[in-house]
């Protein structure tokens, strides 16, 4: 029977890195604002796609690890916590939350499939 432990781990990254982009699109700012006002698709805060791309997740052993784990250029950080200009978009509180919420549907999942690889006897 296979582990099911590293799938739940992937499975929770992938839904961090999906909160944590979905929170950069969908975080406005009066630069993102003025942004939309002259034609742009959204008032979020994805202008070069360099913070929104650099989202990832890796997982370590028993460790899961998402948001900006190869690194993060300053301004990454002054975005997700805030400035006096900037107010915090908060993406990785806001994707830790959402990996919590899902924690207990992912291990439900994964009980299910124990329970059927062990009626077919793998």
């Amino acid at each position: 029977m296979k582990l099911e432990g590293p799938k739940i781990l992937e499975q929770a990254g992938n839904i961090g890195v999906q909160e944590m982009r979905s929170v950069i699109d969908n975080s406005t700012t009066d630069w993102g604002s003025l942004r939309q006002s002259e034609g742009r698709e959204s008032a979020g805060r994805r202008e070069t796609d360099a913070m929104y791309n650099s989202v990832s997740s890796r997982v370590d052993g028993d460790v899961v690890s998402w948001g900006w784990v190869d690194g993060a250029a300053k301004y990454f950080l002054y975005q997700e916590e805030g400035t006096s200009k900037v107010a915090s978009m908060h993406s990785l509180k806001d994707s830790t939350q959402k990996v919590l919420d899902e924690l207990p549907r992912l291990i439900k999942n994964a009980k299910a499939r124990i329970r059927y690889a062990a009626k077919k006897g793998k």
